[in-house]
Formats: structure tokens, sequence, C-alpha cells
């Protein structure tokens, strides 16, 4: 009796879907768990056990800004990343986004790209010299919705000519050169410059690959950009160069047709010029008579205190508070005013869409982002970037509404002077004849240097432009406890450089660290920290399990509790149906495998037939 002929080995392994997500994307693979006889339900949770993700494609991350290839190694949190691409816009929650991902078997590499067709739009490519054989998958994210339809997870075996052709890697394109401002790569946020110097630089690294029998490795393209406009376009929101809604209160346009309202609605010439104190006097129903009769009075105490000498307490003829003084050294180091222009005599720059706010007093790390965001909660804020423990910079959605806020916020601040030490030499006490003025040169010694403070002006402080704000409160704290704050149009220089990620990040959990009460995040896919640091268990990102990598048995001694998060082999609960077939997966520490919802299993691989999409 002859044995029966093995079946055909597989060559490659095809995934397809479509999702929406606003970042961090995440597909894994996993070699098949271990055969087992035993069909009891025991059996099934330890082979469940034994599942070991080894390789994971973390789309948009960074902000949505780069795709990574992952694999897992030795150890609870070692793992390496294969690849890092800098891509541009991957992700998107406007419109579902077809994605193709081919593992190939025999030549040990993986390739990702974007589209309905299988080869088209190639992001990345890696290779594994190392590379294990997968042939299950799975979806999650790291902690923000994704919604996944159309899921196709198919093998290419021998044999299967026409299908191995259409998934040969070795045949694809390779990636366009390009930073893309939507995942379909409609449109490139490269300028022509940074385009140019790329491809020289593109040209000279594949000469010299050729010439020392290298492999190629393209040039990182974020190298080319400015390192500021990585940190913007990291920050999810971040809001593309020149997108503006409304219209611009401090443009010529709009004050020509305010003037022209004026006129049409007998409205105070006053109005024309459009501060917080004018927008005040028109809620009032100031007339024009009484806003000149304000204005003469102003002028008067303004008069009056220069004649007598009166501290800016006393001079009643300040409009904007004089309380902006820093409560300490400390929080005047945390001040960051605008840097002088390189060249004398430029202006300087300020950003349309952001605004730096500066908090006067101390203990300002009770304020947390989501108070800040509610700060600015009319005006549309995208996302606030901390600087210090006093400092942070607020984006918002269009170019007109910092402008507005800045506005209706706050108040103009006169320009400020600075009490400098000055030294003074004073003649003595004695009178001299001007006959014996040269015998009696020696006389001088007795003249003695005295010190006077004299007012100069603060050239930092008014150059920076800053306005007192509105006091600002926090949700942790009594509603009569507010902080001082200043505000001032944002520059270039209001955004830290690029943070780079640190290693062992692939497992751990709570990369936004934030309580409920809506605290400052701290990322800690840049910080490097995990839940083990702060006394959790590690969570897996396709599920949570006990892994051995060591042969030995896991372990079961810690005390489960009802709530644990973890694997029970019931249906999830954070994954939701939709009527056209999607999915809906909610990230809370769980994640979906690719299947239908009432099964929790990772989706095997049929030999030639592609997978139903899930239903």
């Amino acid at each position: 009796m002859e044995p029966a002929a093995s079946p055909p080995s597989e060559l490659q392994l095809v995934v397809q879907f479509e999702a929406t997500a606003r970042e961090d994307l995440r597909v894994g693979f996993a070699p098949s768990s271990e055969a087992s006889n035993d069909s009891s339900e025991d059996a099934e949770k330890h082979k469940k056990a034994h599942i070991e993700w080894k390789y994971e494609v973390a789309v948009g991350t960074s902000g949505n800004t780069e795709l990574v290839w992952r694999k897992s190694a030795s150890g609870r949190t070692k793992e390496v990343d294969l690849a890092r691409v800098f891509t541009g816009r991957t992700c998107s929650t406007q419109e579902f986004v077809a994605y193709w991902v081919v593992a190939d078997v025999k030549s040990g590499s993986f390739s990702f790209g974007v589209g309905a067709q299988v080869g088209q739009d190639v992001l990345s490519t890696v290779q594994d010299p190392d590379f294990v054989n997968v042939t299950e998958t799975a979806f999650t994210s790291w902690d923000s919705p994704v919604s996944i339809r159309g899921i196709q997870v198919r093998g290419v075996y021998e044999g299967q000519t026409e299908a191995l052709a259409a998934a040969n890697i070795a045949a694809f394109p390779p990636p366009r050169p390009m930073v893309r401002a939507d995942p379909l790569g409609k449109e490139d946020l490269l300028t022509p410059e940074q385009r140019q110097q790329y491809e020289t630089e593109y040209a000279a690294s594949k000469r010299r690959a050729e010439r020392f029998g290298a492999p190629f490795a393209p040039p990182d393209i974020k190298k080319f950009l400015d390192p500021r406009e990585v940190r913007k376009l990291q920050r999810t929101g971040a809001i593309m160069p020149g997108f503006s809604t409304g219209i611009d209160i401090t443009s010529q346009e709009e004050q020509s047709k305010r003037e022209q309202r004026m006129k049409r609605f007998d409205t105070p010439q006053f109005a024309v010029e459009y501060t917080a104190e004018t927008a005040k006097a028109l809620e009032q129903g100031m007339t024009q008579v009484e806003w000149a009769e304000k204005q003469r009075d102003q002028e008067k105490l303004r008069a009056r205190a220069q004649k007598f000498g009166l501290s800016a307490e006393e001079d009643r003829s300040q409009v904007v508070p004089t309380g902006i003084k820093p409560a300490s050294a400390k929080v005047r180091r945390e001040r960051c005013d605008v840097k002088a222009p390189i060249v004398e005599g430029q202006t300087v720059v300020f950003r349309d869409d952001a605004l730096h706010m500066y908090s006067l007093d101390e203990k300002f790390q009770q304020v947390r982002t989501s108070d800040v965001m509610d700060y600015f909660v009319g005006y549309g804020p995208a996302y606030v970037e901390w600087f210090n423990d006093s400092s942070c910079t607020v984006v918002f959605q269009d170019n007109f509404t910092a402008a507005r806020a800045l506005v209706a916020l706050s108040q103009e601040i006169p320009p400020q002077t600075l009490k400098q030490k000055k030294e003074k030499t004073g003649a003595s006490g004695e009178d001299v004849d001007m006959a014996d003025a040269e015998a009696s040169a020696d006389d001088s010694a007795m003249a003695m240097e005295v010190e006077e403070e004299v007012e100069v002006p603060d050239v930092e402080f008014n150059r920076s432009q800053w306005h007192l704000g509105n006091p600002i409160g926090s949700q942790t704290q009594p509603r009569d406890k507010k902080w001082r704050v200043l505000l001032r149009k944002a520059t270039d220089d209001d955004f830290p450089p690029e943070k780079l990620p640190k290693k062992g990040m692939y497992h751990s959990r709570g990369s936004q660290r934030h309580d409920a009460r809506g605290g400052r995040r701290r990322n800690d896919r840049e910080y490097g920290s995990s839940s083990r640091r702060r006394g959790g268990s590690r969570a897996h990102p396709y599920g949570e399990f006990r892994e051995d990598r060591h042969g030995e048995e896991p372990s079961r001694s810690r005390r489960r509790n009802k709530n644990d998060d973890r694997d029970t082999g019931k249906p999830s609960k954070r994954i939701r149906v939709n009527p056209d077939g999607s999915i809906n997966i909610v990230r809370d520490e769980q994640a979906a495998f690719s299947e239908p919802a009432s099964e929790s299993k990772p989706a095997d691989v049929p030999k030639s037939e592609p997978a139903p999409a899930v239903e």
C-alpha cells in the first residue's frame, strides 16, 4: 500500500482587508499552533496559550507617519525592529482604505502596500534571514478604535502558477519616494527642493552599493524634512499648511468691510479696530462719544501718573491689569520669549494656527491637557504640546481660529520695562574752585560710586507680543483656584524636535498614559516604559496569554480576578459587527482575531480558496 501523498507546501501567505483608523493599525502573524488530538476545552486553552506571534506590521505609528516591521525575540520585553519607514499619512478616519500583506516563505520576506490589488503601491518590503513560516494572522490597534471589513486570508501553494506570479514580492515595484498627505498618495508633502536632495542622495547610495557589492538601502526620507515639521506631523490632528475656515478678523480686507458696515449701521468709529477692549465696549453698548470720553479720561490719568511718578500698581490709567510678575525665579526661567531674528531688521514670523501659553504662577502642573483644551473649547483646539512645567503650545484646526481665540480670551499688554542697576560717579560734598581744578586732580579720588536703578525697555517681552489671558482653572482643583496665564502667537521654535522612540515597547501597553481626570498624557512609546514598571502584568497585543518561550509550563500561581483581561475563549465584547459586514475593534487592552465575532480562534489558512469576509 502506497503512502498518502503529502499536501503541497505553502509558499506565500496573502492577507487583504479594508480599514479605517486614526493611527497605529497592527497586523500580527504567527506560525501554526501545536497539533493536539485532545479536543477538550482544557486542551484547546493550553493550545492557544502557546501561540507565539512572531511578526507584526504597525501601520501609522508615531502619529500616523511611520510603518514599522517587528519580530518577537527571546525574553518578555525584547523585540526587534526589522524595518522602520517614514511614509507620511497611511491611516484615515474618513474612509475605508484597502491594504494588502504578502509573506513569502521561499524568500523569507514580507511586503505591505495600499490598494485593492496585491503588489500595487508598495509601502515597505523587508527580509528576515531567520524567517519563521507563518500561517495565522490577527488584527489589533494600540489604543484607538479601528474598523475592519473585507478580510481575506489565503495561502498560495506549489503548482498555482498564476497566483504565485501575482504575489511574487521580487517582482513588485519599489516604494514611491514620497511623504504622503493621504493614504493613497495623491499628494506629496515633499517640496521640490527636498525631493531633489533625496534623489541625489538616492543615486549616490545606489552607486556606492554597486561599487562595493553591498546590499542597497535607500536613504531615510525623513532626514530631508525639517525636524520641527516631522514633530508636527507626528502629533495626531496636525493640520496641513494653508488650511483655513471662517474669516481673518485681522486682515485689511476684513477691516475695510467693518468700515463699510459701520457707516451703514451707524456703528461707533472705534469698532474699526477689533480688539478685546473694543469688543467689550460694543457689548456694553458704548457710543463713539462715550468711547472718546473714556479715552480722554485715561489720558489724563496717564499724564497724572507720569507727573507724580506713580508706580504701575498706582497708575489707574492702565487698561490691562499689571499682575504679570512671575511667582518665582523658576517660573521666570520657564518663560519662552520669541527669539530675535537672525538678520537685524527682519520681522518676527509668527504661526497663524497656534498659540503659546505661559503660566505666571507655581504648580501649573495641576493644570492638565484636558483643562487647556477646555480653555479653548469654543475655538476648536487640535492638540497641546507641553514645553515645560509652565509653558505649552496649542495648535488649532485652522489659521484664523487662533487669532480669534487670542482676541477673545486675552488683553493686550502695554510695553513693559525692566529695572537695571546703573553705576554713577558722584562728586564729593566739597566745592572746588575752577582755577584749582588741575592742581587738585587727586581730589577726584574722593568721588564715590553709587548704584542707581533705571528703567529700560524689556526687549524680549515686548518682542514676544504677550497678552494677558483669562485665568485658567483645573477640573481637579476647587473652582476658585485659578492660574494667571500669558498668551501669544506661537512660532516654529515653540515646537520641540522629534522624540525618537526607544526599544522594548512592542508588547508594552498603556502607550498614552493619563488618568480618568484627563491629565497630561505621557507617551510611553517615546519614553520606553511599559506596564510592568508600574506593577501591572504585561499584556499581549493580540490577546492576553502567559507565553512560555523556554519550554516551561505557563505559570498558574497568580490568582485570577474576575476582571482580569485575559483570553478566556469566549467571544470578545469589544468586537462589534456592523450591518454592512464590517467589524469595529474598540481598543481597551483587547484585540480581535480575523474571524467572526462568535469565535476567538486565529484565522486558519485554507489551501486554495480565499477566506470569506467577516460577517
